[in-house]
């Protein structure tokens, strides 16, 4: 499955960039283009009434993005794979790095000898690692999607 959320669902597709999903985010866009994704078998998530009774839009009745994560389990079934983690920024999916050297420089020295496995993104560079946020981010997604 892969998604487009529009502009009140900012948080939500972080959220499922980090459960894996393609899923693609804009500030501003027009219904029209919004839309025209459904052509290329994207998911159109918004909150937005307007578009509703359209195929493959799914409107979604919660502010809060772990409601909607429900919502999402209860229509589509989605569910968390963590080989699969996109970067929550843009989009692209991680690369799982073990080799430390590259790294120098780039993070806190203290995360680099605490943990040994990291993942980069290839497109904006960003480079994450399992800590607190991660493990409390599964946690909380784990009670809904299993």
């Amino acid at each position: 499955m892969k998604f487009v959320c529009d502009s009140m669902l900012g948080r939500l597709a972080k959220y499922l960039r980090m459960l894996g999903y393609n899923t693609l985010y804009f500030r501003d866009i027009r219904d029209d283009k919004l839309l025209s994704f459904t052509s290329q078998g994207y998911i159109i998530l918004t909150r937005d009434k307007a578009l509703g009774n359209r195929k493959n839009v799914i409107i979604l009745k919660s502010t809060n993005v772990i409601d909607q994560l429900r919502e999402l389990k209860e229509i589509l079934g989605i569910s968390f794979d963590r080989r699969d983690c996109r970067c929550p920024e843009c989009n692209t999916p991680l690369i799982k790095v073990t080799d430390k050297k590259p790294l120098i420089g780039k993070i806190p020295s203290e995360i680099l000898n605490s943990h040994d496995i990291f993942y980069i993104c290839p497109n904006c560079g960003k480079i994450y690692w399992e800590g607190s946020h991660w493990y409390n981010f599964v946690d909380s997604v784990k009670k809904i999607l299993g």
